[in-house]
Formats: C-alpha cells, structure tokens, sequence
C-alpha cells in the first residue's frame, strides 16, 4: 500500500472521467493534467477518439501515464507564464522588447516550440497563425521570412534554423493537439528545407543557414554550425516519407563536420565557432569574417553556444554515441574553466581565452547542456545551482518565473531551453506519441 500511495503522490494515470473533467466536475484531475508531464501511452489497439488537452474521450479502453511536476517544471510553466504575458502581442506575435518592434522568424520557432512543450495549444496556435499570416510569404517555398519590423516583412530570406524548429513543434502539436493539418504544414516545410538548404559537397550533406543562393559567397558556402540538429533530423525521417531526403545521413554528416571544425584553424579546445566558410569544391574551411558583419565570427559565443544544445539534445533523446563523444572534450574544456573561474565569460577564442569579462545567461546555459552529458554530476549541479538557481526569480501570487534580466528576450528562451533540457523537462513528444 505505501508503494502505491508513493507511486500516487508522484504520478497521475489518466483512462476515465475527461469528458466530466471538460464540464468541470472534476477540477482535480485539470489542475493534475496541467501540472503534470507526459510519460508514456497505452493506446495502440484503442478504438476510442481521446483528445486530452480538451478533456474529451469516447471510451475508456486506453490509458496514460503522466508525471506531476517537480519544483524545476512549474519553474518552466511560470517561466513561460511570464514569458507569454510579456514578450507575445496580438494573437502570436514575439517581440524583443530589446530591439523595438521587431520580430524575427526565431522568436516565432521559440515560442511555437515552447507552447507544444507546455502543452498550451492556445498560444500554440496563435503564434503558427501570426506565423503564416505574415512570414510565410516567400514565393518559391514554404520556408519562413526572417525579419518582421515596423508593420511589415524587412527581411524575405529565411533562417533555417527557424524553420527546422517550427517544422519539429509542429509535428509535435499534430499529436498534442491532435491536428492532422499541422503536420502537413511539416511536411511542406521540411521538403523546401531539403531542396533549399541541404548541399551534397564530396558525398557530405550541410545544413545552410539560408537558401543555397542566399548564402553562396565567393567559393564557397556560409556554415553557422548552431544550426545543426541531428535531433530534429532523426524526428524527421520518421515523418518525412521522400525517400530522397536521407535525414539520417544528414544528422551522421553533421557529427562529421562538427569533429572536422574541432581540429580548424588551430583550435586546441573542441570549440565550435559561431560561422565558418566551407568551400564547395573539397569543403575546406576558411574564415567567414569578411562576409559576416560581428566581431566574434571565428569564435565561439552568441551562436555556437546553440551547438552544444542540439548536440546535447540528440544525447538526451537518442542516447547518441556520436553526440556523447563530441561533447566530452568541450565539456572538460569547461570543467577546468569552471574549476579556475567559477563563472563562463559570454564569448571565447578557439584556443579557449576569454575575449570578454561579462558573462552571458544564454551561453552558459549551452554550456550547461554540454557539461550535462560529459563531465560528473558534481560539476553540472554545481554550476546549475550556482549560475541559475541562484538567479531564479519566481513570483508566486502571478504564478511567474524568469532568470536574470527579466527584459533579455534571448536569456528568456535559451535558459529555459538549456535548464528544460539539464531536468529532464524536455520530452521527445513524437517518441511518446508514436
């Protein structure tokens, strides 16, 4: 009996009663659902239509196992609570309250992603129609505009990096939400990103940043490594029914890329940096500086910090091996700095000096993800507690949470991210569905 009273206090097992939990006669078991996480399915031979997020279920021959928050996922919920209430106007539209009235393809990809991994299928919904309404113009694909600003598109080029997450949490939301069209706006999606973006130089698939035209510079290709994300692409190969677009090779290609950078332009640490130029011909690398318009384009900082959380993101959903041996020698890297510094600065050379004395929430919540999968739990607890724990602000009565400076649009999404993924909070929702 105290096994199944433990098993009670910690899990919440849906099979009957969403229909009376939908005219709200059984407010507990809402208030359960909404905190609480899913775990796993039982439907496979069900023959009953359920819609959890509605509270609706026309029998009972099905069951789900769902997790009741800990303190770190309601930390999640209040975060993007707060989130919601003060970076997305009108009915979906992201705005960094940082840059004036500007939208960016990004913003819309975080907040999709977010809203599905929140189960919110409301702001779900409204940030995909801002989405479409006003970014999914361009004329020869379905690949997302960048850049909204001043009441109308300023950018048409797409962001792949964008497009490869709202594509992901819509194949997601199709399951949630149980909204078959969604997936089909995936499926679009992740076809132009195919035939727009994905180059074969020597037998090896890169990912652009950009469509191929877009980015094509003198022999060569810009490379922003941050985009890679063999998660996504292993998610897309079971949804993606083109025999012609090998994802799989794709995710195996960009470990091979990644473990070339590692050794370029003298790096002596395993670092990524935020851009690089890969020549079309042999796929040799070369700086990108004369083509990219920031100071810290060799190095690793404000882009490649995203590396380590995709990479780690494909650790934590696929248990990659590649991902696992990628991460090791960054995450020692980091371990001695966290030994000798007890801090990260927000932007590093290749050969690991500090080239800043500020620190950046966003980063080190990249290099969190990295630590988590390659160095002792000692090290990345120490740092989790330290660098964002202790920088946690929740407000109870609002039911809000935010770390840091509460008004840094990019820390808001990237210390969530990066904390959802170091918890466990941040579920393979297609793996769980299927």
């Amino acid at each position: 009996m105290a096994q199944i009273l433990h098993l009670c206090i910690h899990f919440l097992c849906i099979v009957l009663h969403l229909y009376q939990t939908s005219l709200h006669r059984l407010p507990v078991v809402y208030d359960a659902i909404r905190n609480s996480q899913p775990l796993i399915r039982w439907d496979k031979n069900s023959t009953s239509h359920t819609d959890v997020q509605n509270f609706l279920s026309t029998n009972g021959d099905w069951a789900a196992l769902y997790r009741v928050n800990n303190n770190t996922k309601t930390q999640l919920l209040y975060a993007w609570n707060y989130y919601k209430d003060n970076f997305i106007e009108s009915y979906g539209q992201v705005v960094d309250p940082q840059s004036g009235d500007t939208t960016t393809s990004e913003g819309q990809a975080y907040a999709m992603l977010r809203a599905a991994l929140m189960n919110d299928e409301v702001s779900f919904k409204g940030a995909w129609l801002w989405t479409q309404h006003h970014l999914q113009f361009r004329l020869d694909d379905k690949l997302i505009s960048w850049k909204w600003e001043d009441g109308k598109q300023a950018d048409s080029n797409n962001a792949t990096d964008a497009d490869i997450d709202i594509a992901l949490s819509l194949i997601f939301a199709s399951k949630i939400f149980n909204e078959p069209e969604y997936i089909e706006d995936a499926k679009e999606i992740m076809a132009d990103i195919w035939r727009q973006t994905v180059v074969d130089i020597n037998g090896t698939y890169y990912l652009l940043p950009a469509e191929k035209i877009t980015i094509r510079r003198a022999g060569g290709y810009l490379l922003n490594p941050s985009y890679f994300s063999p998660a996504h692409y292993r998610v897309f190969a079971e949804v993606d029914d083109n025999p012609n677009h090998d994802w799989l090779k794709l995710a195996d290609d960009s470990y091979l890329i990644l473990n070339r950078l590692k050794r370029w332009n003298n790096n002596t640490t395993g670092l990524p940096p935020n851009w690089v130029l890969v020549n079309r011909s042999n796929g040799g690398f070369s700086s990108a500086a004369p083509y990219i318009n920031q100071i810290s384009t060799d190095y690793f900082s404000y882009d490649a910090f995203r590396t380590l959380w995709r990479v780690a993101l494909d650790v934590s959903w696929y248990d990659s091996n590649q991902g696992r041996n990628y991460l090791k020698d960054i995450g020692l890297f980091f371990e001695r700095e966290w030994n000798n510094r007890r801090s990260f600065a927000a932007i590093y050379d290749l050969d690991g000096q500090r080239l800043t004395n500020f620190e950046s929430m966003a980063v080190s919540a990249g290099i969190l993800s990295a630590l988590n999968f390659s160095s002792g739990p000692e090290i990345s607890s120490d740092v989790y507690n330290t660098l964002f724990v202790n920088r946690t602000t929740v407000l109870e009565d609002d039911e809000y949470a935010y770390w840091g400076n509460q008004e840094n649009y990019y820390d808001s999404n990237w210390v969530w991210f990066g904390l959802a993924l170091f918890n466990n909070n941040l579920p393979n929702l297609w793996a769980f569905y299927q």
